[in-house]
């Protein structure tokens, strides 16, 4: 394949941690279907799906996409939430499906990293933010990196 013909793709990605979630950490099927729901909110499709239940407690929901992944692992002894989100979609997909899954996670504190990367030829390059918030205070910071081969 000629790699001159293949135009760059860019990969969205976000993870983020939920701390002192408020929601129903307990609840795994309706962890499962708002993470779903989530996705669908973000304009992205579920292809696959696989779903453990931990004893006594947490979930891990990871959802296949067609642009790439969703996973959601929670730890209801801790109260705490992480989700990693990648899509090779718009750049806002993945902070719509985060927004989402915390409207019904209730975090009182959210870490988050952001990054985009070109996929394509040597030169591309990454962009980090960093992003944590409790209440209404924020703090971010950006790096910007050469992808290292």
């Amino acid at each position: 394949m000629d790699n001159a013909l293949v135009a760059p793709v860019t990969l969205h990605r976000l993870f983020a941690i939920g701390h002192g979630c408020r929601g129903n950490l307990m609840d795994n099927g309706a962890l499962v279907a708002r993470t779903r729901e989530a996705v669908e909110r973000g304009g992205l499709l579920v292809v696959s799906d696989v779903v453990h239940t931990f004893v006594p407690h947490g979930l891990t929901v990871a959802l296949v996409l067609a642009q790439s992944h969703v996973v959601l692992s929670t730890w209801p002894e801790l109260q705490v939430a992480t989700a990693d989100i990648a899509a090779c979609a718009e750049a806002g997909s993945t902070r719509l499906v985060w927004a989402s899954l915390v409207e019904y996670l209730r975090p009182e504190r959210e870490t988050t990293v952001t990054e985009s990367i070109v996929l394509g030829p040597p030169t591309a390059r990454t962009g980090l933010i960093f992003h944590d918030r409790v209440g209404s205070v924020s703090l971010q910071q950006h790096r910007s990196h050469p992808i290292i081969e």
